[in-house]
């Protein structure tokens, strides 16, 4: 009987430290539990092609020949947050749009000339969404919601590389 009972309390004690070192954890990490492993992906939208399948993570995304009319992306991450982005396509999309909406006009007749890209919530104190588009040739990367290409461009975008990356730690 005494063994039995050393044994239910080992077994106590040790569902208390995991409890106690899951709420350090937790608090420790601004509130989220899990932030490794995030995921982002993406897919683009031509007249000629369709929707490309789904790419991830810095693959790219469309054919460098054909314009883009329309991109959707989602992030998955066990982090609290979501991705936004809005394309320019003779202007900007009236409302940002939000993991997997689809964003620019798949009926258009301009192609997408100019992308920008940001994650919310936890997602964006932790990383930084890094993404370049092709016209002729690839441009520089920009983040967090800084335009790429140039919105005055008659160029239109036809392939796009994107990725999360973590924020520098200052």
């Amino acid at each position: 009987m005494k063994k039995y009972l050393n044994k239910k309390i080992l077994i106590i004690i040790i569902i208390f430290v995991v409890f106690a070192i899951s709420l350090l954890g937790i608090f420790l990490n601004n509130g989220s539990i899990h932030t490794k492993g995030i995921k982002v992906y993406y897919r683009t939208y031509t007249k000629e092609k369709g929707w490309t399948s789904w790419k991830k993570n810095g693959q790219v995304s469309g054919d460098k020949k054909h314009n883009i009319l329309a991109v959707e992306m989602k992030v998955k991450s066990k982090s609290r947050g979501y991705i936004f982005y809005n394309v320019y396509q003779k202007d900007w999309i009236e409302n940002d749009c939000y993991d997997e909406v689809v964003c620019g006009n798949t009926k258009s007749k301009n192609g997408i000339t100019s992308i920008k890209v940001m994650l919310s919530d936890t997602l964006y104190k932790k990383y930084n969404t890094s993404y370049k588009v092709y016209t002729n040739k690839w441009l520089d990367y920009k983040s967090d919601y800084n335009i790429s290409s140039n919105t005055d461009s008659k160029k239109s975008i036809t392939a796009i590389q994107l990725k999360i990356e973590e924020r520098n730690k200052k």
